[in-house]
């Protein structure tokens, strides 16, 4: 696996971490959670797109 690559693979075993405290909460989320949830979203996607190899 390339260097740059890691920080994708670090990303993906954090996310049911993030997951776990809004699948508790209940069948709905705040807008606190909504848009952390767009922001990791985004985050993600732009790292994906930046560590992409050519």
């Amino acid at each position: 696996m390339p260097a740059r690559g890691k920080g994708v693979w670090r990303a993906r075993r954090r996310l049911p971490q993030v997951c776990v405290p809004v699948f508790v909460g209940g069948q709905r989320i705040s807008r606190l959670e909504g848009a952390l949830f767009v922001t990791a979203y985004v985050a993600h996607l732009t790292l994906l797109i930046l560590t992409r190899s050519s």
